[in-house]
């Protein structure tokens, strides 16, 4: 048996739900051919136990798609959707917290040789004074934290 919650896509789902369909198909007829046996061998009208059987496997059909699909995540709400609350203040725990505590340890990389050379002309970039991208993080020296502020050297094109 299939479970509905474990299908992966929408066209396993279909599928499942067309054989699912055939499936009642050949059940209800299955049903009518032993309803009608079964009137036969008691002298009752067919048709009358026919009708009430029918509606009480309709009742379970409709039971069995509500669950499937009644509380549906598609559905979509007849009216305007509200805007979302407006949040009036931050979430704590996120973005970068000043570390003041820490001593501070000052690190510049410079970019390896081979990477000195410029992707457009080919020439040699040569350093670009003062201007660094940088970057913080935390980490442990000797079993003691230690705020280590990096400073990527920049490099530039003399040419461009």
């Amino acid at each position: 048996m299939v479970l509905i919650d474990e299908l992966p896509d929408l066209d396993t789902a279909k599928q499942v739900a067309r054989l699912l369909q055939s499936e009642n198909e050949r059940l209800h007829q299955r049903l009518e051919q032993l309803v009608a046996e079964i009137a036969r061998l008691k002298g009752k009208d067919a048709q009358q136990l026919l009708q009430r059987e029918l509606t009480q496997l309709q009742e379970q059909l409709s039971l069995m798609q509500q669950r499937l699909y009644g509380a549906s995540s598609e559905k979509r709400p007849v009216s305007a959707p509200e805007p979302p609350p407006q949040r009036t203040r931050q979430q704590p725990g996120h973005g970068p917290r000043v570390q003041p505590e820490l001593p501070v340890q000052e690190v510049l990389l410079p970019l390896d040789e081979a990477d000195q050379v410029c992707g457009l002309c080919g020439g040699a970039l040569h350093e670009w004074k003062g201007q660094t991208e940088d970057s913080e993080e935390i980490t442990v020296v000797e079993r003691h934290f230690v705020l280590r502020k990096l400073h990527r050297q920049k490099y530039r094109c003399p040419q461009g």
